[in-house]
């Protein structure tokens, strides 16, 4: 290995802190990517592929998705429902006589705060921590 081989993996370190830093300042966007990349379109155990997928190759990456469900639970934007809806198709429903009827923003906290907690068993699991 030679120094320009260091050099690169500190390049690369610093790249990963701030892009960290970046998701951490903006955690509505960031759950939105999360939100498009692993629901939409994606049946729950599609999602937790990719999620294990990520834990593989970009344990970094899986802390700062950790670390913006956390954000989202204790700070839910206004319209969660819709973004969770919008972006990840996430949709929970109640049917009724007269039709469906969208579930309660507390129940989509819910949903959110089971899948944080699945994912933070599996990252245990996987990496150990």
């Amino acid at each position: 290995m030679n120094d320009r081989d260091w050099a690169d993996r500190d390049r690369l370190a610093e790249q990963i802190m701030a892009d960290s830093a970046a998701r951490a300042e903006s955690p509505v966007s960031f759950f939105r990517e999360i939100l498009r990349h692993y629901w939409m379109d994606n049946t729950p155990e599609e999602a937790m592929r990719l999620w294990r997928t990520t834990l593989r190759d970009a344990p970094w990456y899986a802390v700062d998705i950790l670390n913006c469900f956390y954000t989202v639970l204790h700070e839910p934007p206004e319209d969660l429902v819709d973004l969770m809806q919008q972006n990840g198709w996430v949709m929970l429903f109640d049917e009724t006589d007269t039709g469906l009827v969208s579930k309660p923003r507390d129940e989509y906290l819910d949903w959110l705060r089971a899948v944080h907690e699945e994912w933070s068993e599996v990252y245990r699991e996987t990496l150990g921590e």
